[in-house]
């Protein structure tokens, strides 16, 4: 009925909290240089500035990702299935 969310075996400190916002962030910084640099990008093929915003978003993205799985300070505990279709 409810999802229970459940805590690492380790309380969670402030440096994971703190780590977790940051990637956070970073994870939307990325996210939004992605989709400007595509809307943009329709526009002309010449402007390396196009280019950069979107490796630049790329690269965001996913070290904010990768931050968010690794310090992530609340998890939701997976379900256990009895049946495949259940």
């Amino acid at each position: 009925m409810f999802r229970s969310y459940s805590t690492r075996s380790q309380p969670p400190t402030a440096m994971n909290l703190g780590v977790t916002i940051a990637g956070f962030i970073l994870f939307l910084t990325g996210t939004m240089l992605v989709i400007a640099g595509f809307f943009d990008i329709f526009d002309s093929w010449e402007n390396v500035r196009k280019l950069a915003y979107l490796l630049a978003g790329a690269i965001l993205y996913k070290v904010g990702l990768t931050m968010i799985r690794h310090y992530a300070t609340l998890t939701l505990k997976r379900e256990r299935r009895r049946g495949f279709w259940l």
